[in-house]
């Protein structure tokens, strides 16, 4: 008989305990999945949309923000929502541009935060840009900027055009940097300087073997003296690219440049 009341309590204590678990609120924290880009490769000048499944499973979603930082700045993003998938854009960026970004979403419990993601802004075809984006000197020093090239094909010989003021700065010399694009291979440079403009020419010695060279990197170094204090541009424009048969590249129409900025103070 006494065993008989011992389970019978067993029984209702386990019942209780079932019901009261049951009825407990659990307190999850928003759950946030299948966080992508659009569109991608993600290229200088575009806007970039944060894509993310964000839902709740006991209760609503009250905020969900992205958040991220160039390496400079941090900014937070509201995100709008469609159909349980959250989105908000980062803005055009420059190249090299280095971008880590997060999500936070918020319920009646509290927030939860994604890990960090990171890309970083480059031009996946043909393309040329000087590099750093940005530079400060003082009156009187020299700064060194590479002009960079991107998915060149037989690649010969080029000549572009650098657009300056030049009654802030002045581009000294362009020469060769260390390993460039035109690895071993001898080249010779020539420019002829007008007002504001310094038309520049590159080619290769040819010889018996293959001369054309393929691929990315740097294509040309740039020694600048800073003149007078002020904020100035200097940018690409006109760019010839040939090969060894002097056929002008087939891409050309749509390379993609970008300039460089250098601070005087």
């Amino acid at each position: 008989m006494r065993m008989k009341i011992g389970l019978y309590w067993l029984i209702v204590v386990a019942t209780l305990m079932v019901y009261c678990s049951s009825n407990e609120p659990s307190n999850r924290l928003p759950v946030i999945e299948d966080i992508s880009l659009y569109p991608t490769p993600i290229v200088p000048g575009q806007i970039t949309t944060v894509l993310a499944h964000i839902y709740d499973t006991d209760g609503i979603i009250t905020q969900a923000d992205l958040v991220y930082d160039n390496g400079t700045n941090e900014y937070t993003v509201h995100m709008d929502t469609l159909s349980g998938f959250y989105y908000a854009s980062i803005p055009p960026l420059r190249i090299e541009t280095g971008i880590f970004y997060h999500i936070v979403a918020l319920n009646a419990h509290g927030q939860s935060s994604s890990p960090n993601g990171y890309f970083v802004v480059q031009f996946y075809q043909l393309a040329a840009y000087l590099s750093p984006l940005a530079d400060t000197v003082e009156i009187g020093e020299q700064c060194i900027e590479k002009i960079k090239i991107v998915d060149v094909v037989n690649l010969f010989g080029t000549t572009f055009e650098l657009i300056y003021n030049d009654s802030g700065i002045s581009i000294d010399s362009v020469t060769l940097p260390q390993n460039s694009i035109w690895g071993e291979k001898e080249c010779i440079i020539h420019h002829d300087r007008t007002d504001s403009t310094l038309a520049v020419g590159i080619t290769a010695l040819q010889t018996n073997e293959q001369d054309n060279v393929s691929g990315s990197g740097p294509m040309a170094s740039l020694y600048i003296t800073a003149r007078r204090s002020g904020s100035y541009n200097i940018g690409i424009a006109n760019i010839i690219i040939v090969d060894e048969n002097g056929t002008i590249n087939a891409g050309l129409p749509l390379i993609q440049r970008d300039y460089c900025t250098i601070l005087v103070r």
